[in-house]
């Protein structure tokens, strides 16, 4: 994890390290772990091996495997469940069961991140063979996850789908709580603003929260203070994560699918041939990765050029100055020259991954026309008339994701499709892909992402007026604004309407936005932040737009998940 000592993030490490190791402490004697497979790289994040072996965990398990936990040294069995996994309650069902037929004298325990739901109880409650054998159920309340410096996420992928498309309004429930365990972190309360229905949801169930919890419970550092917490819906901006995103990390992420922990598969970027563990990852955590992340891929090899160059020069210093017989002077030479080769391997990871990306968006005849056709149709080139190289890919039978996130992007832009074209691109559609994609056809109609004027489906969340919203926020700048370290530069002169609503907020001391002024007063410090929260998820490329926003003390900003448009589209066809 990209974490310093002392930041936000690094105390927030500690507080999920007391929570976890608090939970596994009082179950006292040696103990074996069962994991809910959902949850192993959610909690790389938040401990390691060798840090739960010194609480007793004498070995690991996953879930999924068999219902028979083998004999070893312990006295205690963890099933460590998602309360988003329900198959996972089924198998903790089948393992207990399985536990008393043998007459497993071991005690069993259950601890469900990040909640204990009542239905998670009720359904244990109601088998009586499998509640006679756990010993105790309890919460794990571990809401945020620290993926970067400046970035918690709450892993909750399926955010936008579980509320627009069940009705899960519990969601917002795990929003709000991920928000107090912010609060429970400072010692004075911070502002509440929001915009957006979800946004005001949460705001709401904060506030409830605020006075029905003991004030005791506080447990604030004095070196970390939050000012405000801006809270922001993604469907207030649904157009931005269809588009095709160019920064590094932006990339990484569409064309490799970078994990819950921030990594890629080595395979994805390694030949078969390579000795590398096809199931290993490569981190992406690294100085020179943090150095990369938000440029443009274009400038990403000018970048590594520069850094290779700069180790070049230190190996030769090294060289021509070896240490003397001192042990100190010794010392720090091996801790350069280890440094030194660190950061060679890395600028080698990153370059190697630069050439694949380069290599895929310049040389695949069909993506390396994409990033024009994206900002072609937000421009509103095309209208709401079918658009020949869409037509192209549908009869080619492309990538289902790829051609949905197209036809999004110009039904939101257009505002909606009239009859004639939605019926084309629907027929095609189902001709090339089945009808097994008609239920997401109509999933998308229900969301919002996709709808014919006055038609019969209409989304929960009001449409998405994307030419009344760009005009009025000026979403589009000239080249002149568009330059490295402005808003506008990670998707080439258009900056996001979410980034926009929050600039105007800056400047305008947030007149627009619902505010909750708190009514205690902190002072601002070297350690005070304002949290953007977005509900719903963000891109790699929004967060390097944000990071360039200009507050008046720290950012960090927090989000359901990362996502991709492929990521968004597949969560919904999913639900």
């Amino acid at each position: 994890m990209d974490i310093k000592n002392g930041s936000v993030t690094d105390i927030l490490s500690k507080a999920n390290v007391r929570i976890l190791f608090g939970a596994l402490d009082a179950i006292d004697g040696p103990k074996i772990i069962v994991w809910d497979p959902t949850l192993i790289k959610q909690f790389n994040l938040v401990t390691t091996t060798e840090q739960l072996k010194q609480h007793k965990v004498v070995s690991m398990l996953q879930l999924d495997l068999s219902p028979r936990v083998p004999q070893v040294e312990h006295n205690h069995i963890v099933y460590i469940l998602s309360t988003s996994n329900s198959s996972a309650i089924n198998k903790l069902i089948a393992c207990l069961k399985h536990a008393r037929s043998v007459n497993d004298s071991r005690q069993h325990h259950a601890l469900v991140v990040p909640e204990a739901s009542f239905m998670i109880r009720d359904t244990l409650k109601q088998d009586r063979e499998a509640s006679s054998v756990l010993k105790t159920l309890e919460s794990l309340p571990l809401r945020l996850f620290p993926l970067y410096s400046d970035f918690l996420t709450l892993l909750m992928d399926n955010l936008p789908s579980k509320l627009l498309l069940d009705n899960d309004w519990t969601e917002l429930q795990k929003c709000a709580s991920a928000v107090r365990q912010l609060e429970l972190l400072v010692d004075c309360l911070p502002n509440l603003r929001c915009k957006g229905k979800w946004a005001a949801q949460v705001v709401e169930i904060v506030k409830k929260m605020r006075t029905q919890e003991e004030v005791e419970s506080v447990t604030g550092h004095n070196d970390f203070q939050i000012s405000d917490i801006i809270l922001i819906d993604r469907w207030i901006d649904p157009l931005t994560p269809v588009l095709i995103q160019l920064t590094y990390a932006g990339l990484v992420d569409e064309i490799f699918d970078m994990g819950a922990t921030g990594n890629i598969m080595t395979s994805k970027i390694k030949n078969a041939s390579d000795s590398a563990d096809a199931a290993s990852e490569i981190p992406l955590h690294d100085p020179l990765f943090k150095l990369i992340r938000d440029l443009h891929i274009k400038d990403v090899g000018k970048q590594i050029g520069e850094t290779l160059v700069t180790l070049r020069d230190e190996r030769v210093r090294l060289k021509e100055n070896p240490p003397s017989d001192s042990l100190a002077e010794s010392k720090v030479f091996v801790r350069r020259l280890l440094d030194m080769q660190g950061s060679e391997k890395h600028a080698d990871t990153h370059t190697l991954i630069a050439e694949h990306l380069m290599s895929f968006i310049r040389d695949d005849l069909r993506y390396s026309t994409f990033p024009k056709l994206a900002i072609d149709i937000v421009q509103g080139e095309y209208g709401d008339r079918v658009i020949p190289q869409i037509e192209n890919l549908i009869l080619e039978a492309y990538n289902p994701l790829i051609v949905l996130r197209f036809i999004s992007l110009q039904c939101m832009v257009a505002g909606g499709f009239k009859n004639a074209t939605i019926s084309a691109y629907e027929r095609l559609f189902i001709q090339s892909y089945g009808g097994y994609y008609m239920s997401l056809w109509i999933k998308l109609q229900i969301t919002g992402l996709l709808w014919e004027r006055n038609g019969k489906i209409k989304c929960d969340y009001a449409p998405f007026d994307f030419q009344t919203a760009c005009h009025r926020m000026s979403c589009f700048v000239d080249e002149e604004h568009s330059a490295y370290g402005t808003t506008a530069y990670p998707y080439n002169g258009y900056i996001p309407l979410i980034v926009r609503h929050i600039e105007t907020g800056i400047r305008n001391n947030w007149r627009d936005w619902t505010t909750i002024l708190s009514d205690d007063r902190s002072t601002m410090s070297h350690g005070t932040y304002s949290v953007i929260f977005i509900i719903g998820g963000v891109t790699q490329a929004e967060l390097a737009c944000l990071r360039k926003t200009h507050f008046s003390n720290k950012l960090l900003v927090v989000s359901s998940a990362i996502i991709t448009g492929n990521k968004l589209i597949n969560s919904i066809q999913n639900s």
